[in-house]
């Protein structure tokens, strides 16, 4: 049972969220939250399923095996290759600067 101090009178994700609230003097009480997603009637795209991310706040998650925009890809994503990818970038730029501020050195 979720109590906050008594700063505006309000519940995280405002009043409709909540289905109970009791205000005390120095807190409030913020009892039953409502299911976001049967609140504001939301539709997730095929393959996914909407879920809560907190007070007045609902997002759409990828059902097992898919992934990617609108969970239109199936199977798993590319971690190993992106994070080879990525690595690499990195070390590839980082690399640059380097040299490029290495010669400078000389010249002070």
């Amino acid at each position: 049972m979720p109590s906050l101090p008594n700063i505006n009178n309000s519940c995280p994700g405002g009043a409709d969220i909540w289905y109970n609230i009791t205000v005390h003097a120095d807190y409030v009480e913020c009892i039953d939250q409502v299911n976001t997603c049967i609140l504001y009637n939301l539709s997730c795209p095929l393959h996914s399923n909407c879920t809560e991310a907190g007070p007045g706040y609902a997002e759409c998650n990828c059902d097992p095996g898919y992934y990617g925009y609108k969970c239109k890809r199936t199977g798993h994503f590319p971690m190993d290759v992106y994070g080879i990818s990525t690595a690499a970038g990195v070390v590839l730029v980082s690399a640059l600067f380097w040299f490029t501020e290495r010669r400078k050195i000389g010249t002070l």
